[in-house]
């Protein structure tokens, strides 16, 4: 019994998942100040910043899920405390793609099993993202 093609395209989202990440880890690095795509410094820049003189919710999101996937978990929770929380929730996720490929027929559809995790999984990072920046708007 081979998979059905929903199943099949639910385990190579998976799986294309978690190589995004691997592949993030592979040619980016980051440090608490920079970004670097192989090999080249990326300029930080926040629209928000600019703009407004306040940082906005996703300021350092990307150094910070670098860091994550680089193993700085304490530089990552410092640029951006979301940034740990995302990476968890999109490894886990592509795991549950993944074990979800293997469904029966017959089974409740996959896209209706797998939105409440995702939603719950957004829904912690955006809660942690604006936690954050709430306690950091005096801080400008």
């Amino acid at each position: 019994m081979g998979l059905s093609r929903e199943g099949l395209k639910t385990g190579l989202g998976g799986v294309a998942l978690l190589a995004s990440l691997a592949l993030a880890r592979g040619l980016a690095a980051a440090s608490p100040s920079s970004v670097h795509v192989a090999g080249r410094e990326l300029p930080v820049v926040c629209p928000s910043r600019l703009l407004f003189g306040s940082s906005c919710p996703g300021c350092g999101m990307t150094r910070s899920v670098l860091l994550t996937l680089g193993g700085d978990l304490r530089g990552a929770l410092e640029v951006n405390p979301a940034g740990p929380f995302l990476v968890a929730a999109l490894i886990l996720f592509s795991v549950q793609l993944i074990l979800a490929a293997r469904a029966a027929e017959g089974e409740t559809p996959v896209k209706r099993r797998l939105l409440p995790w995702a939603s719950a999984y957004g829904v912690v990072v955006a809660c942690v993202m604006l936690i954050q920046w709430a306690g950091g708007l005096g801080r400008a």
